[in-house]
């Protein structure tokens, strides 16, 4: 709602480099725009326990049909 939602309009997702690839998929699933993504890296130790987290994120989101890949 705080944005023209036109195709014309160009969304950036600044996050996370392992939690990117969702937010980039929830966004173009439910904005009518062009979406791209700006990841901050992560601590190397902790990246592990990121990409599980956001295995089992992705998986309920595609169950729920909340993410769109394009």
């Amino acid at each position: 709602k705080l944005l023209e939602n036109t195709p014309d309009t160009t969304v950036l997702i600044v996050s996370n480099d392992f939690h990117c690839f969702r937010a980039s998929g929830i966004a173009r699933r439910h904005l009518n725009t062009q979406v791209g993504h700006l990841s901050a890296d992560s601590v190397f130790f902790l990246l592990p326990h990121y990409m599980v987290r956001e295995f089992v994120g992705v998986t309920l989101d595609l169950l729920q049909g909340n993410l769109a890949f394009s």
